[in-house]
């Protein structure tokens, strides 16, 4: 399972079975806080193995990448 997790505040925001919907919940995650608390607020996310392990950034930014041009 990959975890989103709040940096910030050391809190799990959700669990997910593969990185590109961890991904995805993050960025609505993000609209939500956007729309409750101004444009300019933000929240900053990592993710992590159920292990505890981290997941390489650049696997993120290439999902990232991914869902922008499926766009």
């Amino acid at each position: 399972m990959i975890q989103l997790i709040d940096s910030f505040n050391s809190v799990i925001i959700s669990s997910h079975r593969t990185l590109t919907t961890a991904v995805r919940a993050s960025r609505a995650h993000d609209r939500a806080v956007k729309r409750n608390n101004g444009e300019s607020s933000y929240i900053p996310y990592s993710f992590r193995n159920s292990d505890g392990s981290r997941i390489d950034p650049d696997e993120v930014m290439a999902v990232k990448m991914d869902l922008d041009q499926a766009r």
